[in-house]
């Protein structure tokens, strides 16, 4: 087979080599191999269809974790590099205040699930 690496550009594989999962009554199917080159994992959608017929050529189905998350709608804006340095920036804060707390003395015991209130 022919695909494209992520990395490498194109490169060649083995039938056997991909792994396509079909979820039941979804309108997409994903593929996924590891690129013989870089062996970075790369993945694709694709049609149920057309996954079937690569299974029936040879490819495999998953045995192990899938991400067919992949094939979950996207809505919303998509994260930027701002919103992962804000989130960081937000942690450290967080951080910050808990060391704070320790060397006061009062810093709040964590909730367990199991304590409530009678």
């Amino acid at each position: 087979m022919r695909a494209r690496c992520m990395w490498c550009g194109e490169i060649r594989f083995a039938i056997e080599d991909l792994e396509c999962a079909i979820p039941a009554r979804a309108p997409e199917a994903l593929c996924g191999f590891v690129c013989p080159s870089c062996g970075v994992p790369q993945f694709r959608r694709t049609t149920p269809e057309r996954a079937i017929d690569y299974v029936r050529s040879g490819a495999q189905r998953p045995t192990g974790p899938f991400p067919v998350e992949l094939l979950e709608p996207h809505i919303g804006p998509a994260i930027s590099w701002n919103d992962i340095l804000d989130l960081r920036l937000a942690f450290a804060e967080i951080d910050q205040l808990e060391a704070a707390w320790r060397l006061e003395g009062s810093a709040p015991e964590p909730a367990s699930q199991f304590d409530r209130a009678a």
